[in-house]
C-alpha cells in the first residue's frame, strides 16, 4: 500500500512539475499598447501616437491656426502634462487656442487700411503673429514689441506674409529662439532681429530702400538678396553672421553716396560669392562704394550676370528657379 501511494505522489508531482513548465512565461507576455490621437479644432493636423500601456509621451510639434495662438493640449477640460502623465487607455487630446485679438494690441498706421502691432499680453511657446486683427490687415511689428524674450518661455516666432516692416529692436536679442519669416520685407529698422541666432532665412522684396544698422547681425542667415530698390545699407547691418555664404547686389546700389556703409559685413567668415546684377564695371563701382570694415564682402568672388553662358573667363551667374546659380 505504501509503494501504491509513493508512486501516486511521485506522478502528482511530474504532472505538477509538467503543467508548470507549460505556463506561459511572464516574459512572453502580449505587450499592450494605446493610442493617443489629436484633435487641432481647426488648427494643422497632428498625426496620432502609439505608446506602451503606462508610459507617457513626447509633446507634439504645435499646431497653427490662422490669427489664433495654440496654448495647449487638454484632456477632459484639464491640461495635459506629457511630462510624467501616464497614458493608461487609448485617448484624444484637445487644442487649445486663443484668439489674436485677445493677445496683440495694435495701432493704424497713417494712410493705410493696416494696423502695427504694438504690444502683447503674453507669451506662448510658439508667438504666431496675426495676418488681421478685427478685420484689419496687420503689415507692421512696432519698436521694440518683442525684444529679449526669454527661449524658456518662446520657441518659436512665425511672422506671416502680410508683414513687411519691422521696427527698431522689435524682436532684438531673441536668442534660442525660431523664426519663421514668411514674407518679402520692406523696412527694416535697427537692430531688428539684432543678435536673433534662430533667423537662418530672410526675403527682401521691391520696395525695400535701406535696412537699418546693426538690424541682422549676429542672425544665422545664410543668403541676402538685396532687392534693386535698395538706396543703402546701413553700418553693420549684417556684421558677425558668419553663417553667410551668399550675397546678391543689383549695379543700381552704387548710385549711393555709400552704398554699403561701415561694416556692413564685418566677420561674416563664410562669405564666398557676391553676385552682382551687372557687369564687371558695375562691380567696380560697387567696390568704391563700400566703406571700410568690409574685407569679408571685398575678398569674396565677385560673380557678374549673363543670360546665357559666356565665353569669356570669369565667374558669371544666371537666374534659376528664382536663385543665382554659378554657369
Amino acid at each position: 500500500m505504501k509503494k501504491i501511494c509513493l508512486v501516486l505522489l511521485s506522478l502528482i508531482f511530474v504532472i505538477m512539475v509538467f503543467v508548470a513548465c507549460e505556463k506561459e512565461d511572464p516574459s512572453e507576455t502580449e505587450t499592450v499598447y494605446y493610442t493617443v490621437s489629436f484633435h487641432s479644432n481647426g488648427g494643422t493636423a497632428v498625426e496620432s501616437v502609439t505608446v506602451v500601456a503606462g508610459g507617457t509621451i513626447l509633446a507634439p510639434d504645435e499646431p497653427t491656426r490662422e490669427n489664433y495662438i495654440f496654448t495647449g493640449w487638454t484632456l477632459d477640460g484639464k491640461s495635459f502634462v506629457f511630462d510624467y502623465t501616464t497614458v493608461e487607455s487609448d485617448i484624444t487630446l484637445n487644442a487649445e487656442w486663443k484668439s489674436a485679438d485677445d493677445i496683440f494690441r495694435y495701432e493704424p498706421i497713417a494712410g493705410s487700411d493696416s494696423v502695427r502691432i504694438t504690444s502683447f499680453t503674453k507669451e506662448y511657446k510658439t508667438m504666431m503673429l496675426p495676418n488681421n486683427i478685427n478685420g484689419f490687415r496687420v503689415s507692421a511689428v512696432g519698436d521694440g514689441v518683442f525684444a529679449s524674450l526669454s527661449s524658456e518661455n518662446v520657441t518659436r516666432i512665425i511672422i506671416p506674409d502680410t508683414i513687411t516692416e519691422i521696427g527698431a529692436r522689435a524682436f532684438a536679442e531673441c536668442s534660442g529662439i525660431e523664426f519663421a519669416v514668411n514674407g518679402k520685407l520692406t523696412y527694416v529698422g535697427e537692430k531688428a532681429f539684432y543678435a536673433c541666432n534662430g533667423l537662418k532665412e530672410v526675403a527682401f522684396g521691391e520696395g525695400l530702400l535701406r535696412v537699418g544698422s546693426e538690424a541682422f547681425a549676429g542672425t544665422s542667415i545664410t543668403t541676402v538678396l538685396l532687392p534693386q530698390s535698395t538706396a543703402v545699407v546701413e553700418e553693420n547691418a549684417f556684421a558677425y553672421c558668419r553663417q553667410l555664404l551668399t550675397v546678391l547686389v543689383y549695379a543700381d546700389i552704387a548710385d549711393s553716396a555709400y552704398a554699403i556703409e561701415d561694416g556692413v559685413f564685418r566677420d561674416c567668415t563664410s562669405l564666398r560669392t557676391v553676385f552682382v546684377y551687372g557687369n564687371e564695371d558695375d562691380g567696380a563701382r560697387i567696390l568704391q562704394k563700400t566703406a571700410s570694415g568690409n574685407e569679408c564682402f571685398e575678398e569674396a568672388t565677385f560673380s557678374y550676370y549673363a543670360e546665357t553662358d559666356p565665353e569669356r573667363e570669369g565667374s558669371y551667374w544666371y537666374w534659376h528657379n528664382g536663385e543665382p546659380r554659378i554657369w
